[in-house]
């Protein structure tokens, strides 16, 4: 899948300065490595095989991650059109556990405990559940597989969200690359606050 994804996202390379200075592959891999490993870009840039500094292994995450989320997001990011497609995301996302960690904010929409079996209020704490269950697991499948999204990530917020982007094209190709290693019985770790 390695080589793939250097062929996928090498066209979209541009060549100046501080690129022609490493190859594309390395380029391409020190920001894989980032994406796995979550380590930092001093210590990824230290690394024996890389041999990077940190400002190049920093440059290597930004236009890596850029490309994948210009380029390769669209062919590999999408909703479901059918419903068998929708019931098969269902399925495989929902969980049957409840947490009712929610702060108290005015501008939050909370489950209705209290709510009466088949009244409208009991259908929507329903939905809700459903849906928050989806979203924890998504984000605990996708921190299991890319250990950059275990920790605070200090970028800034754009690049944050262009790094989560990424992850899920990552996380996309795998599955179309038939790489299942995350392991089924490994607990999901969710945290209280939901991320």
């Amino acid at each position: 899948m390695t080589v793939e994804i250097i062929n996928m996202i090498s066209p979209f390379m541009k060549q100046g300065v501080y690129n022609n200075k490493i190859s594309r592959e390395l380029t391409i891999l020190a920001a894989l490595s980032f994406f796995a490993t979550g380590s930092t870009q001093t210590n990824l840039g230290d690394n024996f095989v890389l041999g990077l500094s940190q400002a190049m292994v920093s440059r290597s995450i930004k236009e890596v991650t850029d490309i994948m989320t210009e380029h390769l997001a669209p062919r590999h990011i999408r909703f479901p059109n059918t419903a068998n497609e929708i019931n098969r995301i269902k399925e495989g996302f929902f969980l049957k556990h409840r947490d009712s960690g929610y702060p108290l904010e005015s501008w939050l929409l909370t489950p209705m405990v209290d709510a009466q079996p088949g009244t409208p209020e009991a259908r929507y704490t329903l939905r809700h559940s459903q849906t928050k269950n989806v979203i924890e697991r998504c984000n605990g499948l996708l921190k299991m597989r890319f250990r950059c999204l275990s920790k605070k990530l200090l970028y800034h917020p754009i690049q944050v969200g262009k790094i989560v982007y990424a992850a899920v094209v990552l996380h996309n190709l795998a599955i179309d690359f038939n790489l299942n290693d995350l392991n089924d019985k490994e607990p999901l770790i969710i945290d209280n606050d939901g991320t």
